[in-house]
């Protein structure tokens, strides 16, 4: 379940709560399962940002190429003549 189900799925809680279509133990089963997946989804991207950053880290840094002169080897070469 990504954040977005869990927003629709408290959305739809709440509003079953409110209309008494839901017990109140069910809606807070549900509320208890949808915040400790909200952790770890959290957890998840906190290590998936950690583990980028070492990444990026771990990468040699190289300076940028200068750029190539795509005519320097089109110059005029002088010929040796009888």
């Amino acid at each position: 379940m990504d954040m977005f189900e869990l927003a629709v799925t408290l959305l739809d809680t709440t509003f079953e709560l409110q209309h008494k279509y839901l017990p109140p133990l069910h809606a807070y089963a549900i509320s208890q399962a949808a915040i400790s997946r909200i952790d770890r989804l959290a957890e998840e991207a906190w290590m998936a940002r950690e583990q980028a950053r070492m990444a990026f880290a771990q990468t040699p840094h190289r300076q940028p190429m200068a750029p190539i002169n795509p005519n320097q080897n089109n110059q005029l070469n002088p010929s040796p003549t009888k």
